[in-house]
């Protein structure tokens, strides 16, 4: 089970391997709801995970219609829209065209980019124990 992290940077889940150079790290929903119910102990781990379900939800939705999101202090995605252009099968060489498609595009906010560049979160973007989402569905408040 994940540890409550010492700083608000630690990595809550030292399972995870997070470390420098080319290694994943693959945090699961299960590991991200037992922290939010360790942060938020009158939240249940039930609770948690539909929450985390509820944003990812929510998440998809907007960018599935295509529009740009902005989490404050993290970044925005935008779906970017690619054209034809032409490629090579890999295993013979043969001129195979890559079709167009849409893809997510994602760009750090300032803050973020700070918190990787120093190693820790600055103050004000530290979370805070009051936690409102809101979509067309409907609205948490924690």
């Amino acid at each position: 089970m994940p540890q409550v992290a010492s700083s608000p940077f630690e990595s809550p889940f030292p399972e995870a391997g997070v470390s420098r150079g080319r290694s994943l790290c693959t945090l699961k929903k299960a590991d991200i709801a037992r922290t939010i119910r360790d942060r938020m102990p009158s939240m249940s781990i039930a609770q948690a995970a539909s929450l985390i379900d509820a944003t990812l939800e929510e998440i998809a939705t907007v960018l599935a219609a295509e529009k740009p999101l902005r989490l404050d202090n993290f970044g925005l995605f935008v779906v970017r829209h690619k054209r034809e252009r032409p490629g090579r099968n890999p295993k013979n060489g043969a001129l195979a065209p890559v079709k167009p498609r849409r893809v997510v595009a994602f760009k750090a906010s300032t803050k973020l980019k700070l918190a990787v560049a120093n190693g820790s979160i600055a103050e004000s973007t530290k979370p805070t124990t009051r936690v409102e989402i809101r979509s067309s569905h409907n609205l948490i408040t924690l």
